[in-house]
């Protein structure tokens, strides 16, 4: 193996994570997540609830629930993002990761099952969110040289 096939495949999880990400919880509304999506410019948003990862929201599931500003008054829409529990949206069943796992293997895992994200997850607790964005950038780094 080469040194650089070497560093690549030494590469973990924790290597291009994003720690400590923006969380919201299952009795938040769907207000608050569109608020937040819009501030931190995130795309995907752990849900948490006793220190215990719950679900995840992402944009995409903010937009499917959200109705048509053109197909509804401004009050029914108001209304749906002010009382919709972030429960009601989020996807419950989450694939995770660790800061430990070699970013190849996390990567081909977002891969196989077509998700934008991985909530890592370090002793129970939620540490880090990693990315497509963040898999782009390593891809980016290997193929411009700078690894």
């Amino acid at each position: 193996m080469s040194e650089t096939a070497a560093a690549v495949s030494a590469l973990c999880v924790r290597d291009f994570m994003s720690s400590n990400p923006e969380t919201l919880a299952p009795e938040d509304r769907l207000l608050d997540a569109e608020l937040l999506i819009r501030r931190a410019g995130v795309r995907h948003i752990p849900v948490v609830s006793g220190g215990a990862l719950v679900g995840l929201l992402s944009e995409r599931d903010v937009r499917r629930y959200a109705p048509s500003i053109l197909d509804s008054t401004p009050e029914a829409y108001n209304r749906i993002f002010e009382q919709t529990l972030i429960e009601r949206v989020m996807t419950r069943d989450v694939g995770t990761t660790t800061p430990d796992t070699p970013l190849a293997e996390a990567a081909s895992l977002m891969y196989s099952q077509r998700c934008g994200c991985l909530p890592v997850m370090e002793g129970g607790a939620l540490v880090g969110i990693l990315t497509r964005r963040d898999v782009l950038r390593f891809a980016v780094d290997v193929l411009s040289g700078n690894r």
